[in-house]
């Protein structure tokens, strides 16, 4: 047995946190060619370290040809466990110089489109130039992502279920309404129940499978009314098509009602059936790092706690605003009495983050 131990031990001294590198970047890269351009190594040199990576695991991570490079499961766990490896060393090499507070490295995030009306755009490159050791990769998608696959520290993502979509942190929520264009609604008439919706035209959202997402609007006295699908529809997986093909006149659109509330401007889009409502639409995020979280992820999730404020504040002085500040706080009260201490103790208050 001691035997056996002091091989053991022998054999974790031979691990090189090199082969894990050209592991991450190689998976990064999606090639040898461009993996060996990055890390001035040859193809082979690369091959070598990777054989000598999987035969000290003992599983193969990579299934590859001449053609077609791929992650097996056991290289996509592996994967998670080894960018996170990289990273913190990297993070840890930085922060040896970096006594004057200053972020480095890189931060990769997936943000939904509807941060460009937060704001948060604005602010990522306000902080890029505040902190120029700090580089950035921003993806846009309204969905959640996978964080392995694309090698992220965070992805932000909406939804309105997050019982089925899971995140480890709620970062807020946003009261959803039924809007149209004031043009459209001069058209087709303006509805004054639901019963009449089915039949008019609507831009809705898409599903992973291609099928329009449901509406459910709940209103006074606990009821609840499903709009079925029986006109026109336009479908689509961006907030942005969703919002500009309703100012077009495209048809009846779901909203976060800040869009309806902004009091700055003028509005474009008129609510319909204020008395109804949907769900709260919901911000989660997924994190690489759930137990501590890097100085660089800790910056993104303020960032979005100031962009829900200037969402907020964007609507006082608005003849909206006593609707908007009351159809958030009911919102958020059913939410957190639904969804249970495991949500509700995240709920604007990101308790995982370390300093």
């Amino acid at each position: 047995m001691r035997d056996s131990g002091r091989a053991k031990s022998r054999s974790l001294a031979h691990w090189r946190v090199q082969d894990l590198e050209v592991f991450v970047q190689l998976v990064g890269c999606g090639s040898f060619t461009k993996a060996g351009l990055l890390l001035g190594m040859s193809t082979s040199a690369i091959s070598k370290r990777l054989a000598a990576l999987e035969q000290h695991l003992g599983v193969r991570l990579l299934d590859r040809t001449s053609r077609v490079m791929s992650m097996t499961s056991d290289g996509r766990e592996f994967f998670a466990r080894a960018s996170n490896v990289c990273e913190q060393l990297r993070e840890a090499e930085s922060s040896l110089g970096a006594s004057d507070g200053q972020l480095h490295g890189t931060l990769r995030v997936s943000l939904p489109t509807v941060a460009v009306e937060m704001g948060i755009l604005g602010d990522f490159v306000d902080i890029s130039s505040r902190h120029p050791g700090l580089n950035m990769e921003i993806y846009l998608s309204d969905r959640s992502v996978d964080l392995v696959g694309k090698a992220l520290d965070a992805a932000l993502f909406l939804t309105d279920d997050p019982d089925r979509h899971l995140g480890d942190l709620v970062l807020g929520l946003q009261p959803t309404v039924l809007v149209g264009s004031p043009d459209f609604l001069d058209r087709i008439g303006r509805p004054s129940c639901p019963e009449e919706l089915g039949t008019l035209r609507s831009i809705r959202a898409i599903s992973r499978r291609g099928n329009p997402i449901p509406w459910k609007l709940f209103g006074p006295d606990g009821k609840e009314f499903t709009v079925p699908i029986a006109g026109p529809t336009i479908l689509s997986d961006d907030l942005r098509v969703t919002y500009m093909s309703a100012l077009c006149g495209g048809g009846l659109a779901r909203l976060p009602l800040a869009f309806v509330a902004d009091a700055t401007k003028p509005s474009r889009v008129e609510q319909v059936l204020p008395q109804w409502r949907f769900r709260p639409i919901v911000l989660m995020a997924a994190l690489r790092h759930r137990h501590v979280l890097s100085k660089k992820v800790k910056a993104l999730l303020e960032l979005v706690q100031i962009g829900f404020e200037r969402m907020d504040a964007l609507v006082e002085g608005g003849p909206m605003a006593a609707y908007y500040k009351a159809a958030l706080a009911e919102d958020r009260a059913r939410f957190l009495e639904s969804h249970g201490s495991r949500l509700a103790t995240n709920l604007f208050q990101p308790k995982q983050v370390a300093d």
